[in-house]
């Protein structure tokens, strides 16, 4: 495990959450913070929780789509470094996080030959796009603790976040046979895809933590976050969100970690 150098921790009531190294962010005004405006820790504070050693662990996966092909952005960067100005969402219809807007994602299967493989399965299942999996970029990773009680999960997410810019040229339609396919996105059995302007995200009706980590993700920081909830499943008791700067594979750290606990019995 690596070494913590510093911890930033704050409690977070369900009116507002906050960014460790920035001022509280309200739900009201998440939307209109200019994502290069942030202040964020340099050391990234995290897993030194001790529940993480004993408390089963599942891998999850999830893809923010960025359309950043605006007319303004073509005539002056080239589209990897212009600023994304829409996010795909979806709308999840039924299961954990049900009637909430999401990304695109969901758990890393035995059969996944790697975690960003698994990101590119689910992107294809919940979405209908279907892309090589190495345009799935990097962007974060989060890690997601509820209290015992109710329906919360009685096991720790790991989720590894990547983004996809938006290229229609690249994107396959999902029955790549179909005589007439319908273009990707596409209402699928788990989600209803839906375009939203960067300035106008639904963070009322989505997880309370994304708008934590959501400003560092759309200015393409590599950030690395932490958040305890209540087992309501919607209070935040404790959030950390820092820069990512460590050079640590946490993929690697997590994969290691459940096949310690498979092999103590623990594995979920």
């Amino acid at each position: 495990m690596m070494t913590v150098a510093s911890m930033q921790t704050s409690p977070a009531p369900a009116t507002s959450s906050t960014l460790a190294g920035s001022a509280s962010i309200s739900a009201t005004t998440a939307n209109t913070i200019a994502p290069a405006s942030l202040s964020m820790a340099k050391t990234p504070a995290m897993l030194a929780d001790p529940k993480l050693a004993s408390k089963p662990v599942k891998q999850y996966t999830l893809v923010l789509c960025l359309d950043r092909s605006s007319a303004s952005n073509l005539h002056t960067q080239p589209q990897s470094q212009a600023q994304a100005h829409r996010i795909l969402l979806g709308y999840k219809k039924a299961g954990f996080g049900a009637h909430k807007f999401n990304g695109f994602g969901g758990k890393v299967e035995r059969s996944d030959s790697s975690v960003r493989a698994a990101a590119a399965r689910e992107l294809h299942e919940e979405s209908g796009i279907w892309v090589p999996e190495s345009m799935l970029l990097r962007a974060g990773t989060l890690v997601f603790d509820f209290e015992d009680g109710g329906s919360a999960p009685p096991f720790i997410l790991h989720v590894s976040v990547f983004t996809l810019d938006w290229k229609p040229e690249v994107i396959l339609p999902l029955d790549e046979n179909a005589s007439a396919p319908v273009p990707p996105p596409f209402e699928t059995d788990e989600m209803i895809p839906q375009w939203f302007d960067v300035h106008a995200i639904p963070f009322a009706d989505m997880w309370p933590d994304d708008e934590l980590w959501f400003p560092a993700m759309l200015a393409d920081k590599p950030f690395v976050g932490q958040m305890w909830f209540a087992a309501d499943q919607k209070t935040i008791l404790k959030s950390i969100v820092a820069k990512d700067d460590s050079g640590e594979d946490w993929d690697q750290f997590f994969v290691a970690r459940k096949l310690e606990q498979e092999a103590r019995g623990v594995f979920v």
